[in-house]
């Protein structure tokens, strides 16, 4: 079992090394990899007799509503469905050319079986966590793994940016901001702000674990900074680290919905040791006045980016209106998962024509599912949200590991409303491992 484990978690700390493993051939050989370590897993399991560490039965609300999602898209590719069903263009296409094309809901059946697999394996994913993260040393190792890996494409993007490379691996850049081993900067932002969730979590249960410890007086109070500023110095350079290559994005979403959840874990984590009172005042004002300083050094270009914003310049408006409308056209079947790019065109103006994405994976969801089956897909993601919030709650210890996974959920959530980061393969990976490593940790191992 440990050889599985170590082989995915190279896996997830490569994944973003490829331009964020935006190419097929490597979401391919990924995706395989994936399959091979479900099946030794499985294997392994049967071999002992044990099951898996967390039964899919648990989160069987869930589980049903991804493989509807998952039918649903089989059925808007294939052509066996009612022709009622099917896009006019497909007959309109058969009269002008002469031939007898069969038809289907989707007008992108290529794009749409790789979407399909895409989603399945972000799915095994989730279950390796799931299954994996289920032991607490294993999440460890997988969030401190996470926190390096983001740390040195941080760094990597730092050193690009400073040295004025205009270089991505070997690429040549068109943007001036850092976006370490990714094209997109937006998305870059969302995997920074995902690993930044890892290190501060960690760096806060150390610190808290400090405070509860039955130490009193000055000997508890050099155990808990020494805890907080020697012990976990390199956590703490790990957040500043991310934090600046956050800022330095200059995503304006990105930057806000990381902060939005990084201050839920604050507040949350807050909430748990109420006891500790002054010092956790005395430590989140130290922590801030830090963060404050990364943004006075790094943090102008994107207050720049952010007070200079027009929706309306953008076209963001109009783009998520047409689709809107588009939306309302076809509310029931929608266009097929993953045609937004083959099928927008038909519903922009001179304008959006060009649009390849909606910038807003919540509408765009809508657009090639269909109302019914995006909700669906919106209530699996939130039951799993959910499941971590309530385990945050009920667990007496190890609760900082579904919290992450709350704030995981928060934060791609927002910037999901503005952008297409959960569609970059290396960002849905991220997503899913720390939402599994979550739902795993939110029940006590006594209620196994």
């Amino acid at each position: 079992m440990n050889k599985i484990f170590w082989i995915f978690v190279t896996l997830i700390v490569l994944v973003p090394l490829p331009f964020g493993m935006v190419f097929s051939v490597t979401q391919a050989f990924f995706a395989f990899a994936v399959m091979i370590l479900v099946l030794g897993y499985c294997v392994v399991q049967l071999r002992v007799d044990n099951g898996p560490n967390v039964g899919l039965g648990r989160i069987w609300p869930e589980t049903i509503g991804f493989i509807l999602v998952l039918i649903w898209g089989v059925v808007q590719i294939s052509t066996f469905t009612p022709e009622a069903w099917h896009h006019p263009l497909w007959s309109e296409t058969s009269a002008v050319f002469g031939v007898d094309l069969k038809g289907s809901i989707s007008l992108a059946r290529g794009a749409g079986f790789e979407s399909i697999m895409r989603i399945l394996t972000y799915g095994m994913v989730f279950f390796l966590a799931l299954q994996l993260g289920r032991d607490r040393a294993r999440a460890e190792k997988m969030f401190w793994a996470m926190t390096l890996a983001g740390t040195a494409y941080a760094l990597y993007g730092l050193i690009i940016y400073f040295g004025d490379y205009q270089m991505v691996l070997w690429v040549e850049k068109k943007t001036t901001n850092v976006s370490g081993t990714f094209i997109n900067r937006n998305s870059f932002a969302t995997l920074m702000g995902l690993c930044l969730l890892c290190a501060a979590g960690l760096y806060m249960t150390g610190f808290f674990n400090a405070l509860q410890s039955r130490r009193t007086g000055r000997d508890k109070t050099l155990h808990v900074v020494q805890q907080a500023f020697v012990r976990g110095a390199p956590l703490l350079a790990c957040i500043l680290i991310l934090l600046t290559a956050l800022f330095l994005t200059h995503s304006r979403a990105g930057v806000i919905a990381s902060l939005v959840a990084l201050l839920v874990l604050a507040v949350f984590m807050g909430l748990m040791i109420r006891m500790a009172g002054r010092v956790y005042q005395v430590l989140t004002i130290s922590v801030l006045v830090a963060a404050l300083g990364v943004f006075f050094l790094s943090g102008h270009g994107w207050l720049d980016r952010l007070t200079a914003t027009d929706l309306e310049r953008e076209g963001r408006i109009v783009r998520n209106e047409q689709t809107w409308q588009a939306v309302n056209m076809s509310p029931w079947t929608g266009y097929g998962i993953g045609s937004y790019e083959q099928t927008f065109f038909m519903f922009a103006d001179e304008k959006t024509v060009t649009s390849y994405k909606a910038h807003n994976d919540w509408l765009e969801m809508m657009f090639e599912l269909g109302l019914p089956m995006a909700f669906l897909w919106f209530s699996v993601l939130g039951g799993l949200g959910v499941r971590c919030l309530i385990g945050f709650f009920r667990r007496n210890r190890d609760h900082f590991y579904p919290l992450v996974g709350f704030c995981a959920c928060v934060l791609v959530g927002l910037h999901s409303l503005v952008d297409f980061s959960l569609q970059i393969p290396a960002v849905a990976v991220t997503f899913a491992v720390l939402l599994g490593i979550g739902v795993g940790q939110s029940r006590s191992s006594v209620n196994r």
